[in-house]
């Protein structure tokens, strides 16, 4: 798959699938969505920025947990400030995030590869 430096106005679904796609096409066990930084991939242990991305901005980062996120995790997440939550790809595989805050708004989201589903 070739890509070149994305940088979306804003993430959608369709966004965030592929860059999951793209997680377990690279075999990769994580994905980390900081801001101030590129995407990056754990891969065999190894933190792997993906720098044909464009580093996130805050912004961002609130869109992808807004759009992968329910209403009722995101109200449990503005309450608590953290979060564990699923989220899966019919057919694709389901995965597991783990949401930090800092100054009250998401700010790095940690996506963990878990069940294929389709192999």
């Amino acid at each position: 798959m070739i890509i070149t430096r994305v940088m979306y106005q804003e993430w959608n679904y369709m966004q965030i699938n592929e860059l999951l796609k793209l997680l377990i096409e690279k075999g990769a066990s994580d994905l980390h969505l900081i801001v101030a930084s590129p995407p990056a991939f754990r891969i065999d242990g190894k933190i792997v920025p993906q720098t044909d991305f464009a580093p996130l901005s805050q912004k961002e980062t609130e869109e992808i947990f807004n759009v992968i996120a329910t209403r009722e995790q995101r109200d449990n997440f503005y309450r608590k400030l953290e979060l564990d939550f699923a989220y899966s790809i019919p057919g694709i595989s389901r995965y597991g995030e783990d949401t930090t805050t800092q100054f009250s708004a998401p700010h790095a989201i940690e996506v963990s590869h878990g069940i294929t589903t389709n192999p």
